[in-house]
């Protein structure tokens, strides 16, 4: 399915973009960068948390008419924990906020069939929830087009 296509490419890409990058965990481990689509997954036992991550989350999809492409929207939820005493774990959030910024505007193009459309939105959750900090992004892509197959028959 297409959008489904879309999300697990998004994930690639960035399991790519972040490799070899960590961050802080509750309990006070360097780790890689979680990817998740969709929704964070359960807590298995022994499980302390699924901090620092991004997910990939599937929100809509709109198409305007029967020729033009279909816009699918993808949200990226980004949670990090951060324990300092300065409460200033928003500037890691804007790091990684930047940085998928940063690739997707370089190569808009995902799985040579999607590309990312203007506005790229995003925010920083601003309530104090410390030590875990969130922030959001909100982006567009237009999906293939598809050739009707019923044309040739009215002609």
């Amino acid at each position: 399915m297409i959008p489904m296509d879309l999300q697990s490419g998004i994930k690639i890409r960035l399991e790519y973009e972040f490799s070899g990058k960590e961050f802080k965990s509750p309990n006070g481990e360097m780790v890689p960068l979680n990817i998740f689509e969709q929704h964070l997954p359960l807590k298995e036992d022994g499980d302390i948390s699924h901090y620092p991550y991004v997910i990939v989350q599937l929100n809509e999809g709109t198409q305007t008419d029967e020729t033009s492409s279909e816009g699918i929207k993808i949200m990226f939820i980004i949670g990090v924990f951060d324990s300092d005493s300065t409460n200033q774990g928003y500037r890691e959030v804007t790091r990684i906020i930047n940085r998928i910024s940063s690739n997707f505007k370089r190569n808009p193009v995902v799985n040579g069939n999607f590309e990312m459309k203007y506005p790229f939105k995003w925010t920083i959750y601003d309530e104090d929830v410390s030590p875990y900090f969130f922030g959001g992004i909100e982006t567009t892509w237009d999906t293939p087009t598809f050739s009707r197959t019923d044309v040739e028959e009215l002609i």
